[in-house]
């Protein structure tokens, strides 16, 4: 039975694939965007009703709840797939660059869920964050990027278990490096923010400047060999949306980035287990790991 389903930030990327993969499907899919260019695009596919919609822009979230109200039909699916990157040293942000982030990348997703809500309850539906692998692992130079990551993450899992017993779930997916035009999109602020790192940061930064601009030059940055394909989000999102036992979280990406992501928590487990009151012996930890594991 086809679905009505939200995509934020559909204008590129993983969000485009995720709108014709879910309308291939079957499913009615509002595919969010800012631009009346984007827009455009997507006018006339089936299945696919493109809207304006800036997740910073309450009059825009207000027309959308009223165009969901006139379809006499709950909103099903909410995709909060929106989100800004960029790059630069710690140093190097200005505070309304920061805020910028935090507005679209944090508060654009409760922000939708808040409004959505009613709708979501209705239906019974799903909720589907896209976070980053980063936002768990942290990374040199995304220092902000991946500080809004990780409070989606924990947003997600905070909003889960508050309407879980209603009939919604809530589910993060967590792409690794994936192909998008993301990267392309924020290049310009990117680099005039890594000219402004003062030293010895500067050092650092004139070696990634390079190395952006020849990625430009002989690949683009959104062509790098080590990226995934969106569509493995797009089945991920699929999953999330409509199995039966949705997983709380997906991890999208190539074997190194697992395993990265896989190590970093095991250091932490490590790093908690030092603590005085706890002193686990290796026997008494695998055994809490086999636990999880069955």
């Amino acid at each position: 039975m086809s679905k009505q389903i939200l995509v934020t930030g559909a204008s590129s990327g993983i969000g485009l694939c995720l709108v014709h993969h879910l309308s291939s499907i079957g499913h009615t899919v509002y595919a969010g965007v800012r631009k009346q260019q984007d827009y455009n695009h997507l006018v006339g596919f089936k299945n696919i009703i493109p809207v304006i919609l800036d997740v910073t822009n309450k009059a825009d979230i207000a027309e959308f709840i009223a165009l969901i109200e006139a379809s006499n039909r709950p909103l099903y699916g909410l995709v909060n797939n929106a989100g800004l990157g960029g790059v630069g040293h710690f140093n190097a942000w200005k505070e309304d660059e920061m805020k910028a982030m935090f507005d679209v990348n944090v508060f654009g997703p409760w922000r939708l869920s808040k409004a959505c809500i009613d709708s979501l309850l209705e239906a019974k539906g799903r909720i589907v964050n896209i976070g980053a692998q980063s936002g768990v692992t942290g990374s040199e130079l995304l220092g902000p990027y991946t500080m809004t990551k990780n409070a989606l993450d924990t947003f997600t899992e905070s909003l889960r278990s508050e309407v879980v017993e209603f009939g919604v779930k809530v589910s993060l997916i967590l792409p690794g490096n994936i192909k998008s035009k993301m990267e392309e999109s924020t290049n310009k602020s990117s680099l005039e923010r890594l000219e402004r790192a003062s030293y010895p940061f500067n050092i650092r930064a004139k070696m990634f400047i390079n190395h952006i601009l020849e990625q430009q030059e002989y690949t683009g940055l959104a062509e790098h060999t080590d990226a995934s394909e969106p569509e493995f989000v797009s089945h991920a999102v699929e999953h999330a949306l409509f199995s039966d036992e949705p997983k709380e979280r997906y991890v999208i990406g190539t074997h190194y980035e697992g395993t990265k992501l896989i190590e970093t928590l095991l250091e932490r487990v490590v790093q908690t287990n030092k603590n005085p009151d706890l002193h686990y012996t290796r026997d008494e930890l695998i055994e809490i790991l086999d636990r999880y594991l069955a």
